[in-house]
């Protein structure tokens, strides 16, 4: 499509929800006003649930008090997905205050988000176990995971978890993927004084089931967590530059963003789906 001097591309989301469709705009590029930065995308991460709510820009303003420097070293295409997958994996393992040589569960681990937290663990010392389809299992071990478990093979996830940690069960689970059977699994898959990481957003309908007995005698712990902050940034940006982590990541244009958004649907993304900005 043909751009006006002075606009940008714009994935547009008209109505955002489960049937939101996208359309490509010529729109203004922005003004920062006081406190602001205006910012160039070169690359951005994408993820299914993100263009069912939210527009891709080439051009946005942010606060210029949580703009975050990138080192030079880290090109466009791995930052990209650090600053909303590596930061929402390193938060949750940061918010979880686990040791060194304890077990932690990922679902969806070769996923965008996942396969980066996979990472983040095993360089933090912890002994990860993976959970994802078993196309995925390479990824996931390539990666650091200790253990994998294909979700759509095995007769119980629960037991194949207690198998692998002396029939305790993990010190903590991060649920990445908001599928309401990985929920329905974690508490039962969790050693007592365990933790649940709630990352991944299940349909808003969807209640989990707490016993608070069971939670008070075995000591469980449920924490919410959405995305790190900027005082974790530079923690991650170490490893990243150590080479303890590093995304996979497969790169699209941008006008092929409807293409990625159907992979991204079929599960067919391994790694992180980055757009390259016009």
């Amino acid at each position: 499509m043909t751009i006006t001097a002075g606009n940008q591309v714009c994935a547009w989301v008209e109505k955002p929800g489960p049937d939101a469709e996208i359309e490509l705009r010529d729109i203004a590029v922005p003004s920062p006003g006081p406190g602001d930065v205006l910012v160039k995308l070169e690359m951005t991460g994408i993820e299914a649930y993100q263009m069912k709510v939210d527009n891709v820009l080439e051009y946005c303003v942010a606060k210029a008090a949580y703009v975050v420097a990138i080192p030079d070293e880290i090109p466009a295409e791995i930052a990209a997905p650090l600053l909303c997958g590596g930061i929402t994996a390193y938060g949750a393992l940061i918010r979880a205050k686990l040791s060194v040589g304890d077990y932690v569960v990922f679902t969806g681990a070769g996923g965008g988000l996942g396969h980066l937290g996979v990472q983040i663990a095993r360089s933090l010392g912890y002994r990860v176990i993976a959970i994802d389809a078993g196309d995925k299992e390479a990824v996931c071990r390539s990666l650091g995971a200790e253990h994998f478990f294909d979700f759509r093979k095995s007769a119980s996830l629960v037991e194949d978890v207690r198998s692998v940690t002396g029939g305790f069960g993990a010190h903590a689970i991060v649920c990445i993927t908001g599928a309401t059977s990985s929920y329905d699994d974690s508490l039962p898959m969790l050693r007592n004084c365990g933790k649940l990481i709630c990352v991944g957003i299940p349909p808003s309908s969807y209640r989990l089931q707490v016993n608070p007995f069971e939670m008070l005698v075995r000591g469980l712990t449920i924490i919410g967590s959405t995305v790190g902050d900027k005082s974790q940034m530079p923690g991650l940006m170490e490893l990243v530059l150590q080479g303890k982590v590093k995304p996979e990541v497969q790169l699209f244009k941008f006008d092929e963003l409807e293409a990625v958004m159907g992979k991204l649907a079929a599960g067919q993304i391994i790694g992180r789906a980055v757009l390259r900005m016009p």
